[in-house]
């Protein structure tokens, strides 16, 4: 049984070091693609945004600038405000209960 746990183990390490081995080239790949957005600039220059942090809030939000009525309706949308819609307290509750 040890033996079996040891090649499950090194079999796992060796697909973590090649996916960090590629970690530079998707990078390099993400970097393009945004770089090709036209409010990429807006999104890499705020601070704590990165272009891999800024793609993703770019990929949760998307790029209807008339998506959100107002600043709050994004923050909420977010799950980052006090508020949450009951919709959303009751998934979060299923979502508490599931972990359990």
């Amino acid at each position: 049984m040890e033996s079996a746990y040891t090649v499950i183990v090194g079999t796992r390490l060796r697909l973590l070091s090649g996916i960090i081995a590629q970690l530079p080239q998707l990078e390099e790949v993400l970097a393009e693609g945004l770089g090709r957005h036209p409010d990429a600039e807006i999104y890499t220059s705020q601070p704590g945004l990165g272009v891999i942090r800024g793609a993703r809030v770019l990929a949760e939000f998307g790029d209807d600038p008339h998506r959100y009525r107002d600043a709050k309706s994004g923050k909420r949308a977010s799950w980052n405000s006090r508020y949450q819609s009951p919709v959303r307290a009751r998934r979060r509750d299923m979502v508490m209960i599931m972990e359990m």
